[in-house]
């Protein structure tokens, strides 16, 4: 499978894998089913690289969540701080003098100051 999956698929497919891996992990105390024609080592060797696959998967996926967390956490600040500005500018009323600079004199000062 390639392309791009929903988070839902992944994380179903880690949970596929751990449970897997759990039976996987079982099974290697027995040996490897006939059906893989591995031996004791490369069943034991694919175990393994399972476990660290699935401890990857799962971290990521965990890193993931709290990245998630923390970026809703700011939204949410983001939308309060948005919301606080939008109020307190509500009956703010801006003006805008346009001024020649002949009338404004030698000290800069608009006439009338």
């Amino acid at each position: 499978m390639s392309g791009p999956h929903e988070p839902g698929d992944a994380l179903e497919a880690a949970r596929r894998l751990e449970a897997g891996l759990g039976e996987a992990k079982a099974r290697n105390r027995d040996g490897p089913p006939p059906e893989l024609g591995l031996d004791p080592d490369q069943h034991r060797a694919l175990v393994e690289d399972l476990e660290v696959l699935v401890e990857l998967v799962g971290s990521s996926w965990r890193q993931t969540r709290e990245e998630i967390r923390a970026l809703t956490a700011e939204l949410a600040d983001l939308r309060r701080l948005a919301d606080d500005a939008r109020a307190a500018l509500r009956d703010v009323r801006f003006e805008l003098h346009l001024v020649r600079a002949e009338a404004t004199g030698e000290g800069g000062a608009a006439p009338g100051e």
